[in-house]
């Protein structure tokens, strides 16, 4: 019978390793890893990202029953069975293709369609938020798409709890970082064609990296992408406000989205890596 890491080493040399989920777990004394069971496929994961992810998910739906709030999460959350947290399979059968792949595979997109997408990203990281949690990871490999397109956030081993940051400009800085993945997976999702979304500006964003920028990105898609995400999620934040009386809290919200688009944000970085050196 084979061991847990032969199996392992079995499917990475087949299939490599990746986003694996699935409806059962096991632990192996011998290699002191947790490994996760699909339907074929066997994925190790840590024993500290199980940990952190289902300690996240009781935080989440205590809280979520705790204050009833309206507001849509449109996440991947496990299910508590018996002695262990569970990804909700049903939804996770659903999920077809992860941002970065969409956009490998669908050169255009439209308006609406980035303003729906943004809609589920901003709804879901308030409503994280009002349950003290800050995913901290939102990048374009956690953010999945169904077969519907609709997007639904993954990974939740790099989560933060408030309770567990000890100063409060760490906390300010970690809520800032959710708000600047909104608007760089809205820019990625929309850069493929900018050109028709919105005019160049020659304005906007002039950074300290300007030289550079010309280097890397002679036609300054940077500027004009992070220009139209900018009002797509403000566009969408002034509306979720709306319907879901948050609005003493939107001029913090548009805030922390600022701060996202200025110079001091990380945006120019995960732009460079993820789309101009792609």
């Amino acid at each position: 019978m084979l061991t847990a890491p032969a199996i392992a080493a079995k499917v990475k040399k087949a299939v490599g390793f990746g986003a694996t989920h699935s409806k059962s777990f096991f632990y192996d004394i011998t290699s002191k890893k947790l490994f996760q069971f699909t339907d074929n496929l066997v994925c190790k994961v840590s024993i500290d990202s199980y940990r952190k992810e289902s300690e996240t998910m009781e935080l989440i739906r205590t809280s979520r029953k705790t204050n009833g709030s309206p507001i849509p999460l449109y996440a991947v959350l496990w299910e508590h069975s018996g002695s262990q947290w569970l990804y909700d399979w049903g939804l996770m059968k659903k999920l077809d293709v992860s941002l970065e792949q969409y956009v490998k595979q669908n050169s255009k997109v439209t308006l609406q369609f980035a303003e729906n997408f943004c809609w589920r990203l901003v709804t879901t990281v308030i409503a994280l938020h009002e349950c003290k949690v800050i995913h901290g990871d939102m990048h374009i490999a956690n953010i999945m798409l169904d077969g519907m397109d609709d997007a639904w956030v993954i990974d939740f081993d790099h989560a933060i709890h408030v309770s567990d940051v000890k100063k409060n400009t760490l906390y300010t800085r970690a809520i800032k970082k959710d708000w600047e993945f909104i608007v760089y997976d809205v820019m990625y999702l929309i850069h493929m064609n900018i050109n028709s979304l919105a005019p160049a500006s020659t304005t906007d964003g002039k950074r300290k990296l300007t030289t550079m920028l010309d280097l890397v990105d002679p036609d300054h898609n940077f500027v004009k992408c992070r220009k139209t995400a900018r009002d797509i999620v403000l566009t969408v934040l002034t509306r979720v406000a709306q319907e879901f009386g948050l609005t003493d809290n939107l001029d913090e919200y548009k805030g922390y989205v600022d701060f996202a688009c200025s110079e001091e944000s990380y945006l120019y970085v995960w732009w460079y890596i993820d789309i101009v050196s792609a």
